[in-house]
């Protein structure tokens, strides 16, 4: 047995719960490819055993930033139509809203079927 794995089954003797191996690492005062390379040691002689609890996090992107600030670009364009009662689509792309409203809201709020589009005759 090296003497780096008396220093990790030292430091996991100390633990009273379980350890990740980052923190195991720094406590070991070892880098984290070297426990990841003696570990596995470890576990086929029986000295440890490894349990895997692995977490999924979610975490915002720099769009979903933007749309907590801004909205989320349907919403804005639901809501300036709604305002208008109905838009010509020409003149739509010519109103004082969110470039990104226009575009990625039309296609979002059509395929929510939050809007429709109805030609009318002009004459």
């Amino acid at each position: 047995m090296s003497v780096y794995s008396v220093d990790i089954l030292k430091v996991l003797k100390k633990e009273k719960t379980w350890i990740t191996p980052n923190e195991l690492a720094r406590k070991a005062n070892l880098r984290l490819e070297q426990v990841n390379t003696i570990l596995p040691r470890l576990v086929a002689a029986n000295a440890i055993e490894i349990i895997e609890d692995i977490n999924e996090y979610i975490f915002l992107t720099s769009e979903g930033k933007e749309y907590l600030e801004k909205g989320l670009p349907e919403i804005i364009l639901i809501k300036f139509i709604n305002n208008k009662k109905k838009i010509l689509t020409k003149d739509l792309k010519k109103a004082d809203i969110e470039n990104f409203a226009k575009s990625i809201g039309m296609n979002w709020a059509k395929k929510k079927k939050l809007i429709e589009f109805i030609k009318e005759n002009s004459r």
